[in-house]
């Protein structure tokens, strides 16, 4: 089968303003994956439409959207302040000049310059845009080489949990909280097209029967049979029927779903809580202590109960999700604080402003060039600390110090000496690291538990609690074991 790749690139250092237009704008299922230290890309479902999508997330920040078909061509879309910028593209099957000349092409590599290209690399680009317009030479320019068999459908991904567990591999997330997933030893898979589940052992407990599989929260997994949404428990059992036009994942134990024109929340056994007016709002509608954050259509956020009223009316410009009883919120005026569940401010200490979400009761305030870490009161705990946005899992804190990544604990003592590249946060006892572009996990003592392997493709899966992850490896796709490093389950060659 020939490559069709596409997606939308951009700048890996606005993460956060792509985190917070997917995580709250969409009501779609979207996946990000970083290709490097520079460039990330998203990838959107084929039912949306690219173009409007592109141009509205661009009002924010420049977006190149790239695709390439190994038989029939390629090209890229700029989009810029919410508008098509610059446009180009190649079919194989045609004259590329006429081509070029029907459709307007623009040969200009001046416009990547908003990418953060040198002049040296615009004028290399240059020479292959009016040359011999060879895409490998186009990517190698663009350093995104791992911009290959990659597209939406080779994916398998909810974005809601898709784009907290980027916040956390891509370390820039300042504002949108952390959210872990919930222990499970079942992974979704697909087999000829259709979904089932297997164990941490590599054993197929569900059977590929599902037009889609998510991951489960909440005790329930999220599947799509024959056009509708219904949730099954471990043993593959409906407990929830697929029946539902739309749903959620469940977070708090509660779910919004759409059946028959009407909204509503319900429990985990699909019984009605209220009904509530959704498409009237944008969220995620992911509950977090009893409350939902939500944008209204005056652009102001605000937090609903689970009945759909206002607990928190909305005047704020953003925010985040409560989360050891607090929520970060921005005023009108910018300004970031934490706020109760009654709206009260809790004043960081005097030159430091928000940097992260609460966590296990503390979160990270930052200066200009150095961090502290708060309690629930506003008390000072750390301070001087080298500038993180991660947050506290499991009693401890990856920093990077100097050019290496350690671990502190919430005495700021060091736990785990700096010995790496990148370093994740804690779950079930082990966290990712990466050492000279490999890929290992550690436990607490710092030890790695398999010889680093160069992975590709792990972001989201990697930092699930499972203890299997998805990963390409030696040109294989598969679930590989996070304790061993070895192959656990061998996917269809583009199921990843």
């Amino acid at each position: 089968m020939s490559e069709f790749t596409s997606g939308i690139l951009f700048l890996r250092k606005d993460i956060r303003l792509v985190a917070n237009y997917v995580n709250r704008v969409t009501d779609f299922n979207c996946i990000v994956n970083h290709l490097n230290s520079k460039w990330s890309v998203l990838f959107t479902p084929s039912t949306v439409s690219t173009e409007e999508f592109c141009e509205n997330l661009s009002h924010k920040l420049p977006l190149l959207y790239f695709w390439n078909n190994e038989d029939h061509g390629w090209g890229y879309i700029v989009f810029l302040r919410g508008a098509l910028h610059a446009e180009f593209n190649v079919e194989y099957e045609t004259n590329v000049e006429e081509h070029i000349s029907t459709h307007g092409e623009h040969t200009d590599a001046d416009i990547f310059s908003i990418f953060k290209l040198s002049k040296r690399h615009i004028i290399l680009l240059q020479e292959v845009l009016a040359g011999n317009k060879n895409v490998d030479k186009f990517k190698k320019i663009l350093k995104i080489e791992n911009m290959s068999w990659l597209n939406y459908d080779k994916c398998d991904e909810d974005v809601l949990d898709s784009i907290t567990v980027l916040e956390v591999q891509l370390r820039e997330e300042s504002k949108i909280p952390l959210i872990s997933n919930e222990t499970t030893d079942l992974s979704p898979f697909r087999k000829n097209g259709q979904y089932g589940y297997i164990n941490d052992q590599g054993d197929i407990v569900v059977p590929p029967i599902f037009d889609r599989a998510n991951y489960f929260s909440n005790g329930l997994g999220r599947i799509n049979y024959k056009g509708k949404i219904g949730f099954i428990n471990h043993a593959g059992e409906y407990v929830i029927e697929p029946d539902l036009d739309w749903a959620s994942s469940f977070s708090d134990n509660r779910c919004v779903v759409d059946k028959a024109d009407r909204s509503m929340v319900i429990n985990r056994s699909g019984e009605l809580i209220s009904e509530i007016d959704r498409k009237s709002y944008t969220s995620n509608w992911k509950f977090r202590e009893g409350k939902v954050n939500v944008e209204t259509p005056e652009k102001l956020y605000g937090f609903m109960n689970e009945h759909g009223s206002w607990f928190i009316e909305p005047t704020y410009k953003e925010a985040g999700h409560f989360n050891d009883g607090y929520a970060w919120v921005t005023l009108p005026s910018r300004q970031t604080l934490f706020i109760n569940d009654k709206g009260d401010i809790l004043h960081v200490p005097e030159g430091y402003r928000v940097g992260s979400s609460f966590s296990e009761g503390l979160a990270v305030v930052s200066q200009r060039h150095t961090c502290g870490v708060i309690d629930t009161k506003g008390i000072l705990l750390l301070e001087q600390l080298p500038f993180t946005w991660n947050c506290f899992k499991e009693g401890l804190l990856s920093i990077k110090f100097q050019h290496q990544y350690g671990y502190i604990d919430i005495c700021g003592n060091m736990v785990i000496e700096p010995a790496f590249d990148e370093a994740f946060e804690f779950l079930n006892g082990i966290a990712m690291v990466s050492i000279k572009g490999k890929t290992s996990f550690i436990d607490k003592s710092g030890s790695l538990l398999h010889k680093p392997q160069k992975y590709y493709n792990t972001i989201m899966f990697s930092m699930r609690e499972n203890t299997i992850f998805k990963a390409k490896y030696k040109e294989r796709f598969m679930y590989m074991s996070k304790l061993t490093g070895e192959p656990v389950f061998y996917l269809e060659e583009f199921d990843i």
